[in-house]
């Protein structure tokens, strides 16, 4: 139903096509160079995918600030004990320093990770309890806490070993994941940036 439509954008110039997403007319110049969408619709798109896009490099930011966080205080907690242990255990000089290059490392490490594992738990069993009455949640936020606490010493013990690769890997991931969102969010606005101008464009001519 072309034939005496106008295109939207253009109202001089009959349409030959409709919107595949909203059907208004549109013109030869706006179907080529919309790939088939009106100009509103394909603006409202991409600012679509740059909203995610960017909402996506948040989440990614506030989870390397809670692992920075995480770090800090662990590393803060390691250092203290490393002094304490190397002091009380009346060893030498090498010793004290060991204990507190080795007790930070392994803070900044456990700080790293270790919050991540305690959520993924109470996680896993809050899920449990989902659809449940609000007792029934309540009970399973407090076996959710009774399970970390019980397993938080062996959590402890298996973390100190493989928290260095874990939070290496967690750390080279989200890096990773921040680089590729900043080429998408740069993409979509140079996308962006292009429908504009042709718009403009196509206006003018």
């Amino acid at each position: 139903m072309t034939g005496t439509m106008a295109c939207y954008h253009h109202s001089s110039v009959q349409a030959v096509g409709q919107c595949n997403k909203c059907g208004k007319g549109i013109c030869k110049k706006c179907y080529d160079g919309y790939r088939g969408v009106c100009y509103d619709c394909a603006v409202k798109a991409v600012n679509e995918n740059l909203d995610e896009a960017m909402d996506f490099k948040e989440s990614v930011v506030r989870a390397r600030n809670g692992m920075k966080t995480g770090s800090i205080i662990g590393g803060v907690i390691g250092l203290v004990i490393g002094i304490a242990a190397g002091v009380n255990a009346g060893t030498g000089v090498l010793e004290v320093i060991g204990m507190i290059i080795i007790c930070p490392t392994l803070g900044l490490c456990l700080g790293g990770s270790l919050v991540a594992v305690i959520k993924a738990v109470y996680d896993v069993i809050a899920s449990l309890f989902k659809n449940k009455s609000e007792d029934d949640k309540g009970a399973g936020c407090l076996v959710a806490f009774i399970i970390i606490g019980i397993a938080i010493v062996p959590i402890m013990v298996i973390m100190t070993f493989i928290c260095p690769i874990v939070t290496g890997i967690r750390f080279f991931k989200q890096k990773k994941q921040m680089e590729e969102a900043d080429i998408t969010i740069e993409e979509y606005e140079d996308t962006l940036t292009k429908l504009r101008n042709y718009h403009k464009f196509s206006m003018a001519g």
